[in-house]
């Protein structure tokens, strides 16, 4: 669940939050009920934030962070940013002429730079 720019969707990014706080939470050996109480939520409250069904503030994503001993942005998903693309990849776009050829074109560059760049790590 990716939108036009690759970034996560909203529901993905609370699902990867979830997600990641239940295991900082685990790792720390805390109950949904304790973390709870740490932070002045239900238990249930945990349990939906844990499955992405419940929005958080940003004043809460601090307060969990706080109660997990971690640092906030540990809780949170990573950015894509835009790989910027070489001189021969941009004229190779601006031969197409159609606006969705274009794009097909970026996004088949942009996944071929991502792919070696993760291949040469």
């Amino acid at each position: 669940m990716t939108n036009r720019t690759g970034n996560p969707t909203a529901a993905a990014l609370y699902l990867r939050f979830g997600r990641a706080l239940r295991q900082r939470r685990k790792e720390v050996s805390l109950t949904q009920l304790a973390l709870a109480g740490r932070v002045g939520l239900s238990r249930s409250a945990i349990a939906q934030i844990e499955l992405g069904g419940q929005h958080v503030s940003l004043r809460m994503v601090y307060e969990l962070a706080d109660a997990l001993g971690t640092d906030p942005v540990s809780l949170l998903p990573p950015v894509r940013r835009r790989v910027p693309l070489s001189a021969e990849m941009e004229r190779i776009l601006a031969r197409h002429p159609h606006q969705h050829e274009r794009q097909l074109a970026r996004e088949f560059f942009e996944a071929e730079r991502s792919r070696c760049a993760t291949d040469g790590q």
